[in-house]
């Protein structure tokens, strides 16, 4: 992918990349599994199953954007779900894609980017995932986790990446298997506002040996500096 700019405070000049370098993208689920990121251009990149894709009033997927805006589910408003690996019913023939056919290896993907727009900025998004079919008698395999573990997600359109394997807030960790279902609850006490997501990648976590990781380096300036990286897409 095409390098996006860099700033930093204090006088700093960046090195590394250089302007204009082209950045080998990293390993990928939905592209490497799939064939087909989660780039929202298709309706495909959600679950066709509506009941797990609930919560919503006027959702869609068109012109690179999936969302709507949420509602309530059975009386919460805390339950507003996106599904992008739909699981499949347990004991029954299941088409097209579902996590049973295509499921997520724990080994080789375990850490989240996506983008998302939200107008609060006093929620608390969740993931989570499944390791088993829906109705499987051993139980779901569920286990989730707060986007953030400390703060609530800022409003606008913003880019979050995630850990998976860090900060279980309960159930089953993701490295314990296969993941066969893959959910993201953009809210967690407020209801009647807009959500979309632009795109969702699972790529490989920062100590596997498939991560591309691009260092950066800089000359000048003293002390503590930030450095900021903008996505130009």
């Amino acid at each position: 992918m095409n390098s996006n700019p860099v700033s930093a405070q204090g006088g700093l000049t960046i090195s590394s990349p250089a302007a204009g370098a082209i950045l080998a993208a990293g390993p990928d689920y939905a592209t490497d599994v799939l064939g087909d990121p989660w780039d929202m251009s298709n309706v495909e990149d959600v679950a066709r199953d509506p009941a797990q894709v609930v919560g919503w009033t006027n959702f869609s997927v068109a012109n690179g954007v999936a969302g709507g805006t949420t509602a309530l589910v059975n009386g919460a408003s805390n339950a507003t779900t996106i599904t992008f690996l739909q699981r499949a019913y347990y004991g029954i023939l299941n088409p097209g894609r579902t996590g049973r056919r295509y499921p997520i290896d724990t080994s080789k993907y375990a850490k989240l980017a996506f983008k998302m727009s939200s107008t609060r900025s006093d929620q608390q998004p969740r993931i989570g995932w499944f390791h088993n079919d829906l109705g499987d008698p051993s139980g779901d395999g569920f286990g989730y986790r707060f986007v953030d573990p400390t703060f609530a997600t800022p409003s606008g359109n913003n880019i979050f990446v995630v850990d998976l394997t860090q900060n279980l807030l309960g159930g089953t960790p993701w490295s314990s298997g296969g993941v066969k279902g893959f959910i993201l609850y953009p809210n967690s006490s407020a209801v009647g506002y807009p959500v979309s997501f632009d795109w969702v990648r699972l790529t490989a976590g920062d100590a596997m040996a498939t991560a591309t990781v691009m260092p950066i380096s800089w000359s000048g300036g003293s002390g503590t500096s930030m450095i900021q990286v903008t996505d130009a897409g």
